[in-house]
């Protein structure tokens, strides 16, 4: 892998990443909020460059793919620090090689959901109320309905929600990596570890 610094994060592949990212997205996004989920669907993009790229070039995706999704749906804007706080966890946790066993990637939910809680719940209170227009609302207002403070029923729902949401995308975004060959792999920064044969060395992308 590169050494750690953000000019070697960005890399030609990293860069050509970038787009395939922010389009995940953004299109998991929006079919999220369309059909009202308790998941968001916004991170696997940043997740997977997080992974491959590391922790800037998975900042980078998560701000990137906030404020495009922001001109779709306003709301998106404010979680803009959550979307790059995960890429950045993501980077860092990919670093220690924490995606390459099973109960590796199990802390790593633990970590990237804990992450996007403490940012993401105070903004979802004192921005929003509680009502973000997301599917996870229903689960906040089910809880508010049994009795719970608004603060405990937000806080409930968001690691219901988070939970969901960052274990699905890290999974999606880990059945990507496998599919994707070792030449491949080998030019991302963070790309060696996930090799089928390992020791292969980085054989640059050839100019067209």
């Amino acid at each position: 892998m590169s050494k750690n610094s953000i000019k070697n994060d960005f890399t030609l592949m990293t860069i050509l990443l970038l787009p395939v990212a922010v389009a995940l997205n953004v299109v998991g996004g929006q079919l999220a909020a369309a059909l009202a989920l308790p998941i968001y669907l916004d991170t696997i993009g940043t997740i997977l460059a997080g992974i491959l790229g590391g922790p800037w070039v998975g900042l980078v995706a998560g701000v990137l793919s906030n404020l495009i999704n922001g001109i779709f749906s306003p709301n998106f804007i404010p979680f803009t620090i959550v979307a790059g706080a995960v890429g950045l966890v993501t980077g860092l946790l990919s670093r220690k090689m924490m995606f390459t066993k099973p109960l590796k990637v199990v802390i790593s939910i633990v970590v990237v959901t804990m992450v996007s809680i403490i940012i993401g719940t105070p903004i979802v209170t004192y921005v929003y109320g509680g009502i973000t227009g997301t599917g996870s609302t229903y689960l906040t207002a089910f809880l508010l309905a049994t009795g719970k403070s608004m603060f405990q029923s937000i806080f409930t729902s968001q690691i219901i929600s988070e939970l969901s949401d960052k274990g699905l995308s890290i999974l999606i975004a880990y059945l990507i990596i496998k599919a994707m060959s070792d030449r491949m792999l080998v030019n991302f920064p963070c790309g060696t570890q996930f090799t089928k044969k390992k020791n292969m060395s980085v054989e640059p992308p050839k100019a067209p």
